[in-house]
């Protein structure tokens, strides 16, 4: 397993009138082998937060004098939320009784028996939002196009679902866990966090427009500062099984 380094959140909680959570799906990691059955049952939003749900976030707890912040973010809510540190990612999934997946939790959901979220098929413009011909760099994949230079709305590649549901699990964006890159948990505190943990780096998940085919498969990893604001980098929530 390569490490790749970079260039480049089933509740639902009502703030301001605003429903917010994605629809959750239940991961149970006995069901992948008997060396994960000491990983309780977990349910995982089915897919990445979206640019939406993070305004209405931000507009009701971080920004609750400025109504209309950021009044410039594109008009289409159903993009993933980017631009956001691991944080206010954390603070955002404790909103919703929620918090960011481990490493082990994503990898489970993504799925630990396969290549690749939807299984062995290989990638194509129908699945995974990745580096195709419409991204610019040196290793994008001019034989095939998946729709979208950059990030694509959530759901946009259904044919890329997991098993059990999961969108997006591959490409769109990487995706923040709670896996500093030692393998150690990182807790969030809110105003209580650890001065040394804004100089961590955790472990981000599942590629972004900018991959390569490589770093979309289910095992594979990157890593980045908790402090970092990226236009490829996002998140989804994980809560217990009730």
């Amino acid at each position: 397993m390569k490490f790749w380094g970079l260039w480049f959140s089933g509740c639902w909680v009502c703030l301001s009138g605003i429903a917010l959570g994605a629809e959750g799906v239940k991961i149970d990691p006995a069901l992948s082998g008997p060396e994960y059955a000491q990983i309780k049952p977990f349910v995982i939003d089915k897919t990445e937060v979206t640019l939406g749900e993070l305004i209405h976030y931000r507009q009701a707890n971080k920004f609750k004098l400025v109504p209309d912040y950021q009044h410039k973010f594109p008009s289409d809510l159903s993009m993933p939320a980017n631009l956001v540190d691991w944080f206010e990612a954390a603070a955002y999934c404790r909103t919703l009784g929620k918090r960011l997946p481990t490493r082990q939790e994503w990898e489970l959901a993504a799925g630990v028996n396969r290549t690749y979220p939807w299984g062995e098929a290989p990638l194509d413009g129908t699945r995974a939002n990745l580096c195709d011909k419409n991204c610019k760099t040196p290793w994008s994949l001019w034989r095939i196009s998946d729709g979208y230079e950059r990030q694509a709305p959530v759901g946009s590649y259904p044919l890329g679902a997991t098993p059990e549901g999961l969108l997006d699990m591959a490409g769109n964006l990487w995706e923040w866990t709670a896996t500093k890159v030692d393998g150690t948990w990182l807790a969030y505190k809110d105003k209580d966090q650890d001065r040394d943990d804004f100089m961590a780096e955790v472990i981000i998940k599942g590629g972004s427009y900018g991959s390569n085919p490589e770093q979309l498969k289910n095992k594979e990893f990157a890593k980045s500062p908790t402090n970092f604001q990226a236009s490829h980098v996002g998140f989804r929530c994980v809560g217990e099984v009730q």
